[in-house]
């Protein structure tokens, strides 16, 4: 594997873990002005977000850690952090559609917005060219047989020609979902559209600046370095607080512990609370102006497709 332009950080146990997330160029930019803002009308009062992340007087997010805990990806030392918040988003959506369970290759996705090297790749770049080749799965069939995509590539030259052509194949019936970034108009309302959609069960990607300090967690809360923002993440969930803010979104992250080999390496203690730790809402908002905080609606398949009826 090429040395990778990334950083790497080493969580407690000794595993070492990369980034990935670049600054957008300024063609990028001008991707992410043009998107569609999240709309107010999609927007819940206090009450509605409370009463979907609060159920029996119990915090939802907890429950969904356990469901969810299964897919916590492991990126290792690859700069993929965005395919792999992003492919963490599909699967979620899936999940909330009803459709049955497919594990979604993020080194897939990250080597269509990398430019073929393991030097990263920026969030809009990611998420345009998922939109327009499509999401491959990790297991593919090929020749009668179950293939499986490999979790350490970067560059489409190192896999096998005829498993990427079926993959190729297979990622177009993943191709499109409705998304939007939250507004940044005001934190107020970031706030607001973000709880709304978590309380919906909708996934976020967003950006924030990983640091040595931030390989822990405080008191439950993801420890935050300064900086433009160098990793994504997927918020998965919520925990209700009520006041200016609303919400601690709850971080899905990729650096571990991976329970199964179709999501990342094995082994290791992981980052976190079983992968997940829990934000405030001015931590994801300090990035957000760098690299837009994304709102993952629905995902789209092909209908006619009997394997995903």
């Amino acid at each position: 594997m090429a040395d990778t332009d990334t950083e790497i950080f080493k969580l407690p146990d000794g595993v070492q873990v990369s980034t990935g997330l670049n600054m957008p160029t300024d063609a990028e930019q001008l991707l992410m002005a043009a998107l569609p803002e999240y709309s107010q009308e999609f927007y819940l009062d206090d009450k509605e977000i409370q009463r979907r992340l609060v159920r029996n007087g119990t915090q939802v997010y907890l429950e969904k850690r356990k469901k969810r805990s299964h897919r916590v990806r492991n990126q290792g030392r690859l700069g993929k952090c965005n395919g792999s918040s992003n492919s963490s988003g599909v699967e979620q959506l899936r999940e909330m559609q009803g459709m049955p369970e497919v594990a979604i290759s993020d080194c897939y996705a990250y080597s269509l917005a990398n430019g073929g090297q393991d030097r990263g790749s920026a969030l809009i770049t990611t998420f345009t060219q998922m939109q327009e080749a499509g999401t491959a799965p990790m297991e593919i069939q090929v020749g009668g047989m179950t293939k499986v995509l490999p979790n350490d590539f970067y560059s489409r030259r190192q896999v096998d020609a005829a498993l990427l052509k079926q993959a190729d194949i297979e990622a177009k019936r993943f191709m499109g979902w409705e998304f939007y970034k939250a507004p940044m108009d005001s934190f107020a309302n970031y706030c607001r559209a973000v709880a709304s959609a978590l309380a919906r069960d909708q996934p976020v990607v967003f950006a924030w600046h990983v640091g040595d300090n931030s390989m822990r967690l405080r008191n439950g809360m993801v420890v935050v370095g300064r900086g433009p923002g160098n990793h994504s993440n997927l918020m998965h969930s919520a925990k209700w607080i009520g006041g200016k803010t609303l919400i601690q979104p709850d971080d899905q992250n990729s650096w571990g512990p991976a329970k199964n080999a179709l999501w990342g390496p094995t082994g290791g203690a992981g980052w976190g609370e079983d992968g997940f730790g829990l934000f405030t809402m001015e931590d994801m908002w300090a990035c957000a102006r760098n690299h837009c905080t994304y709102i993952m609606a629905s995902v789209k398949i092909d209908p006619s497709d009997p394997a995903f009826q």
